[in-house]
C-alpha cells in the first residue's frame, strides 16, 4: 500500500513534517499564527505548484487521452497537495501542548486564507502553465519571481511597507507593531486569488482541450478565439473588467498605496524651504501647519550641524491624522518609517513632534549609505546614528541609561547588535539605545566626521584604527565612570527588560485585545474592556494589560484589583515593570477614602523618576491630595480619561469655587497647552502653585505655552530655570534642545518666514 503513494508526496510529505518540526523550536513560528501560516504559504505555493506541474505534464503527454485524464488527475492533485498541509497544521497543532496558543481560531483563520488559498492558486496556475507552455516549470517560477520583485518594487518605490501577492497571501512588511488581525481587506484579496485560480482553471483546459503540438503563440492566440465564443465572450468581458477595476482601484482596496494616493487623501500641503509636509486638515489648521513645517526645518538644521552635511534636496514628510489612519495608509500604525531612498518619513500627528528629528536623520544620512538602501548595512548603524543625534530619551541620557543597562545585568552582545543583523533579535527598546549610546561615544570621541565614514559598511577597523571590540571596550570604560542614581534599577526593570517579540507570548494575539480593549474602555464599555484586559494579562502577562484590567474594574467602582499590585511587587522582586500600577492602586486607595496609602504609592513613583510622564501623573495626584476641598473633582477627573476639550469645562467649575487650586490650574494649563489654546495655558501655568517635584515640568510647559505665542526671551527664561536640581542629564538635555529651538526660531522669525507654497 506505501508503496502506491507517490514519490513526489512521499518527499514533499517528509519535506513539510522536517520544516514544522523546526518551527516548534523556532519563536514566533512555533504556534499556529499568521507567521507560521505566511512561512508555509511561501513553501507550498512553489513545491505545490512544481509537483502539480510533473503531474500534469505526465498526462498531458498521452494525446488525446491526455485531456480527458487531466480532468481526472487535477481535483487528485488538488486533494493531495490540500492534504499535505496537514502534517504541518497537525504538528504545529500538538506543539499548543508546549507552547501556549492564545487563538487556535485566529490561527486556522490565517492557515486557510494564506496556505490553503495559495495552494489552490499555484495548481491552478501550475495547470495553466503545463498546458501553454513547452517549459513550465520556468515559466511558473518566473511567474513567483515576478510578483515577489513586484512587491520588492512596491515596498521600494511606494509609501506602504505591506504587500499583498498570489502566492504568500500578505506580508505586513518590517514594524515592531505587534497587533495584526483577519482584516476585510486580506479577505478581499484571498477571494482574488481565488476567482483568478479558477480562471486559470478554465484558460488550462481550453488550451488543453486543443490540437496538440502547436506553439506556444498558437495556443494563446486558440485562446483568445475560445474565449470570444459566443457562450463564453461575457464571463471572458466580466473577468477583463473585474481585473482592470481591481488594477485601477487597488489603492482605494488598499491592496496597494501610492504616493499620489496618500497626497490626495491627505489632502493638504505645506512647503518651507527644502521640505515639503503633507497633511490632513482634520488634524492641523494652516496655522499649525506652519509652525510644523518651520520646526521640520529646525530640525533639518540640527542635523546638518551634528553631522557636518548639507542637505540640497527635497524632503517628504507624510503627517498622517491618526495611528489607524497610518497603519491604513502604509502598513505601519505606531511605528514610525523613513525611506531614505526616497527622500521621505512617514509619521503620526499624536507623536509628530517626540520622533521628527529621529526619522529625519535618516533621511539626512541617505548620501552617507550604501547605494540603493541609501542606509547602513548594519540596523546597529542605521538606528544608532539617529539616536545618537536625537540623544533626547526620557528622564536620563542615552549614557545614563546605557550605564545602567549595563549595571543592572542587561548586557546583550554588543558586537552582534552592531555588527550583524542581531540588532533587531533584542528588545527594541535595548537596542536602540545601546547602539545610540555608542555612535554618540564614538561622535563625541573621534568626531562625527568618522561616524559618518563608518556609517555604510561598518568598517570600523579602517576608519578609526581599532576594530569594533576595541572601541566597544572603550565605550563601556566611559560608561562604568558614570554614577547611576537610586531609580535606575527600576528604570532598567521597566523599559529594557521587556521580551522582543520573537520571545513573547502570543504578541499578535495579545496585541489585538489590548487593541479591541482600548476602543470599549474609551467607548465607556468598563465591564467589557475589563474582561478583555484580564484574558490578554492572562495570557502574555503585559503590565500594560494588567493596567487596563485595574483601570476598568476601577470606573465600575471596585477597588480591590488595585490594591493587589503593592503585594505583586514585593513578591515578584522586580518591582520596576509593576511600578506605573503603583498609580492606579493610589486612586484606589483615593477612592476608598485613604489618603495616606494614596500618598505613599503616588509618592513610590514620583521617586523613581521613571520618565515625565509617569512622574508628573504621581506629582499632580500628591498635589491634589493636599486640597481635599478640590482634590475629589480632580481625583474624578483622572479617572474619568476624559478628552480635553471635556476635561476644561470641568476645571472650570473646579476653579470657580476653589480658584487657586494648583492642581485644577495645573492640569487646565496642560490641556489648553494641547488644545493650542497658549495664551490661556501660559496665564493658568503661571498661576499654578505647586509642589517642589513638579516646579521644573510646570517650567517647561510655561516655557512651551510662551515659545509658541513668540515669547520667546520668556520661554528661554522659563526652560533655564526648570532643570534645576533634577537627577540625571535627561531633563538638561531636553531644556537645552528647547532652549536652541528658541534661538532659531527667534533668529530666523519663524514661521512668519516660511517662503514655501501652501495649498
Amino acid at each position: 500500500m506505501i508503496r502506491s503513494i507517490p514519490v513526489s508526496f512521499r518527499v514533499v510529505a517528509v519535506l513539510y513534517l522536517l520544516v514544522a518540526l523546526l518551527c516548534t523550536r523556532v519563536p514566533l513560528v512555533n504556534y499556529l499564527g499568521f507567521e507560521f501560516s505566511f512561512l508555509f504559504s511561501l513553501i507550498a505555493s512553489v513545491v505545490s505548484g512544481m509537483s502539480a506541474i510533473e503531474q500534469f505534464r505526465a498526462s498531458l503527454s498521452d494525446g488525446d487521452a491526455g485531456t480527458v485524464r487531466l480532468r481526472g488527475r487535477f481535483p487528485r492533485v488538488l486533494a493531495e497537495d490540500v492534504s499535505l498541509l496537514i502534517i504541518p497544521l497537525s504538528v504545529i497543532s500538538l506543539n499548543a501542548l508546549f507552547v501556549r496558543n492564545c487563538s487556535w481560531s485566529d490561527g486556522i483563520g490565517f492557515f486557510l486564507l494564506l496556505p490553503v488559498v495559495s495552494v489552490w492558486f499555484s495548481v491552478c496556475l501550475a495547470l495553466f502553465v503545463s498546458a501553454h507552455y513547452d517549459h513550465p516549470k520556468t515559466i511558473f517560477l518566473g511567474i513567483v519571481a515576478l510578483t515577489f520583485l513586484y512587491a520588492g518594487f512596491l515596498g521600494y518605490a511606494t509609501p506602504a511597507i505591506y504587500s499583498y501577492n498570489f502566492f504568500y497571501g500578505f506580508f505586513p512588511g518590517l514594524t515592531y507593531d505587534e497587533n495584526l488581525e483577519i482584516t476585510g481587506t486580506l479577505l478581499l484579496f484571498r477571494a482574488v486569488t481565488a476567482g483568478l485560480g479558477l480562471f486559470l482553471w478554465w484558460a488550462g483546459f481550453l488550451i488543453a482541450e486543443g490540437p496538440a503540438g502547436r506553439s506556444t503563440g498558437r495556443k494563446g492566440i486558440d485562446l483568445i478565439q475560445e474565449l470570444l465564443k459566443p457562450g463564453r465572450r461575457v464571463k471572458a468581458a466580466l473577468v477583463l473588467l473585474m481585473c482592470v477595476s481591481l488594477f485601477v482601484f487597488r489603492d482605494e482596496l488598499r491592496f496597494e498605496t501610492h504616493g499620489e494616493y496618500v497626497r490626495s487623501s491627505l489632502g493638504s500641503r505645506i512647503s518651507s524651504d527644502r521640505v515639503t509636509v503633507y497633511y490632513s486638515d482634520s488634524a492641523f489648521s494652516l496655522s499649525e501647519a506652519r509652525w510644523l513645517a518651520a520646526e521640520h526645518e529646525f530640525r533639518l538644521f540640527q542635523i546638518e550641524k551634528f553631522l557636518g552635511l548639507h542637505v540640497d534636496r527635497r524632503l517628504e514628510s507624510y503627517v498622517y491624522p491618526s495611528v489607524a489612519e497610518k497603519a491604513r495608509f502604509i502598513g505601519a500604525g505606531r511605528t514610525s518609517i523613513a525611506k531614505p531612498w526616497s527622500d521621505e518619513m512617514h509619521l503620526d500627528a499624536g507623536t509628530i513632534r517626540q520622533v521628527m528629528k529621529h526619522e529625519m536623520v535618516h533621511l539626512v544620512a541617505a548620501p552617507l549609505g550604501v547605494p540603493l538602501l541609501e542606509a547602513s548595512l548594519y540596523p546597529g548603524l542605521t538606528e544608532g546614528v539617529a539616536m545618537a543625534v536625537e540623544w533626547d530619551w526620557g528622564s536620563q541620557t542615552l549614557h545614563e541609561h546605557a550605564a545602567a543597562m549595563l549595571r543592572h545585568g542587561v548586557r546583550p552582545d554588543m558586537e552582534l547588535i552592531m555588527g550583524s543583523l542581531s540588532f533587531v533579535r533584542q528588545s527594541s527598546s535595548v537596542s536602540y539605545v545601546l547602539a545610540g549610546s555608542f555612535c554618540r561615544y564614538l561622535a563625541d570621541r573621534y568626531g562625527a566626521e568618522g561616524l559618518g565614514r563608518v556609517y555604510a559598511w561598518g568598517n570600523y577597523e579602517a576608519v578609526f584604527g581599532k576594530p569594533l571590540p576595541a572601541l566597544l571596550a572603550e565605550w563601556e570604560a566611559m560608561l562604568d565612570e558614570l554614577v547611576t542614581d537610586h531609580g535606575s534599577f527600576d528604570r532598567v526593570d521597566l523599559f529594557f527588560r521587556g521580551a522582543p517579540i520573537f520571545d513573547k507570548t502570543c504578541p499578535r494575539t495579545t496585541a489585538n485585545k489590548l487593541g479591541e480593549a482600548g476602543r470599549l474602555y474609551r467607548s465607556g464599555d468598563f465591564s467589557s474592556a475589563s474582561l478583555l484586559f484580564q484574558s490578554a494579562y492572562e495570557e502574555g502577562g503585559s503590565a500594560t494589560a494588567l493596567g487596563g484590567y485595574i483601570r476598568s474594574e476601577l470606573r465600575l467602582g471596585n477597588t480591590v484589583p488595585a490594591r493587589t499590585i503593592p503585594d505583586s511587587i514585593r513578591a515578584r522582586g522586580t518591582p520596576g515593570r509593576l511600578l506605573p500600577l503603583l498609580i492606579t492602586t493610589g486612586d484606589g486607595y483615593w477612592l476608598d477614602g485613604r489618603f495616606d496609602e494614596a500618598a505613599e504609592a503616588f509618592e513610590r513613583v514620583a521617586c523613581a523618576e521613571l520618565s515625565r510622564g509617569y512622574s508628573e501623573s504621581a506629582l499632580v495626584r500628591l498635589l491634589a491630595l493636599e486640597h481635599p476641598e478640590s482634590g475629589e473633582a480632580i481625583r474624578t477627573l483622572l479617572l474619568s480619561g476624559s478628552a480635553d476639550s471635556l476635561r476644561i469645562p470641568v476645571l472650570d467649575s473646579v476653579l470657580t469655587v476653589h480658584p487657586e487650586a494648583g492642581a485644577a490650574l495645573y492640569l487646565r494649563g496642560l490641556a489648553n497647552l494641547r488644545l493650542g489654546r497658549y495664551t490661556e495655558s501660559a496665564a493658568d501655568l503661571a498661576r499654578a502653585v505647586v509642589i517642589p517635584r513638579l516646579e521644573k515640568y510646570r517650567l517647561v510647559s510655561l516655557g512651551d505655552a510662551l515659545f509658541r505665542m513668540r515669547r520667546f526671551a520668556d520661554a528661554r527664561a522659563a526652560y533655564r530655570r526648570a532643570p534645576g536640581d533634577a537627577p540625571g542629564d535627561g531633563l538638561r538635555a531636553a531644556v537645552a534642545d528647547r532652549v536652541e529651538r528658541c534661538d532659531w526660531f527667534e533668529s530666523m522669525n519663524m514661521p512668519d518666514a516660511l517662503t514655501g507654497t501652501m495649498q
